[in-house]
């Protein structure tokens, strides 16, 4: 299932002199190894014929990236919110290209276990349904949905307001779109392809593997 798709919450900030995606040539950028932030820089580089051997790769998690960053230690970061708009608060540096306009590359998914899926469908098809439910509920409720929220996550509900706008959640028209069907598979497979290259350029993987050997289409298919 397809949880949510980024849409401004991630991006790289660099500082002011750092004017495009080609500025990077060279420059040290902080980022988590091998995990959705790696894949969007690479994403981002590529769009400009680049690779990540043009850049100097300094390897940190997000949260530390974006505070190294706004202490004005780093050249560039691949970060998230609240990093994003701390780095242009604090006057180090401005968001160089966000999620939104690299739409789809970073995506929250469900994935189990072959083994679980096996045990435990009918528990997996009303979580599902459970998430969609509660994805009707925040369109439909907006206001309450943020209060909940909120006080789950302990943030003042503006701040929760803000954070929500650099995500589409995925409800049950998103995933559909997403896994498509047999005749037409729908976006998560390019996208599951665009990864596994990614990864096995980055020596993240050793051996390349195929979207239909990692994706399950048939519960969300299923669903109506």
């Amino acid at each position: 299932m397809g949880i949510d798709v980024s849409n401004g919450g991630d991006g790289i900030v660099a500082k002011k002199a750092i004017n495009s995606i080609e500025d990077l040539k060279g420059r040290e950028i902080a980022f988590p190894s091998g995990l959705p932030s790696h894949f969007f820089l690479y994403s981002a580089l590529k769009s400009r014929n680049m690779k990540m051997s043009d850049i100097k790769p300094i390897s940190m998690d997000a949260d530390a990236a974006g505070s190294a960053f706004a202490s004005g230690k780093l050249d560039a970061a691949v970060t998230w919110e609240p990093w994003l708009s701390k780095a242009e608060e604090v006057g180090k540096g401005h968001v160089l290209i966000n999620s939104k306009q690299l739409n789809g590359k970073i995506q929250d998914v469900l994935f189990m276990r072959e083994d679980a899926i096996a045990k435990h469908p009918k528990e997996i098809d009303g979580f599902i349904k459970a998430w969609y439910k509660a994805i009707d509920f925040t369109q439909s409720n907006p206001k309450e949905a943020g209060a909940i929220m909120s006080k789950s996550l302990n943030l003042e509900e503006d701040k929760i307001a803000k954070l929500v706008t650099g995500i589409r959640y995925q409800d049950r028209n998103g995933n559909i779109e997403a896994f498509g069907t047999p005749e037409k598979p729908g976006s998560l497979y390019a996208l599951y392809d665009e990864v596994s290259e990614a990864w096995l350029n980055e020596k993240v993987i050793r051996k390349r593997d195929r979207p239909e050997d990692g994706i399950d289409p048939s519960f969300v298919r299923s669903i109506h």
